[in-house]
């Protein structure tokens, strides 16, 4: 397991964390004890990927999440105690906090489509103009 806590979270709004998954909704169990450990608790937003994802790699990350998910069979939404100076709560320091699960789905997790993409593609950037270039159904 490793965890990245980005700049973009402002350090603690945002956890990426790789798992590598071995039963069926194990990323919801990682979910919930993140947030039910001490300072966790204020984490706004948790995504979980597979093992194979470098956490500290935001674009990764960010592949993963689009081409592994499906928002509402992967997301889940809880509530809970947020930061006191989160001004984005509509009660103060009680908040909703969504989780998604990016991993690669097993079997009993609800996927029945074809099997995934290659986790090893990867964009191809092209200057100021970010595009796919790799992308094709196998």
């Amino acid at each position: 397991m490793d965890l990245a806590l980005p700049a973009e979270g402002v350090f603690h709004n945002l956890v990426f964390v790789s798992i590598r998954k071995t039963c069926p909704m194990q990323a919801y169990k990682i979910m919930h004890g993140l947030w039910g450990m001490g300072q966790m608790m204020f984490t706004k937003y948790i995504i979980v990927v597979d093992a194979d994802v470098n956490v500290h790699n935001t674009s990764e990350v960010l592949f993963r999440l689009c081409a592994n998910t499906d928002p509402q069979r992967d997301s889940l939404f809880t509530k809970g105690p947020s930061d006191v100076l989160d001004h984005a709560t509509s009660k103060i320091a009680s908040g909703s906090k969504p989780g998604i699960d990016a991993t690669k789905k097993l079997p009993g997790e609800g996927f029945n489509g074809p099997g995934r993409r290659s986790s090893k593609r990867r964009l191809a950037h092209s200057g100021a103009n970010t595009r796919c270039r790799n992308w094709r159904a196998q």
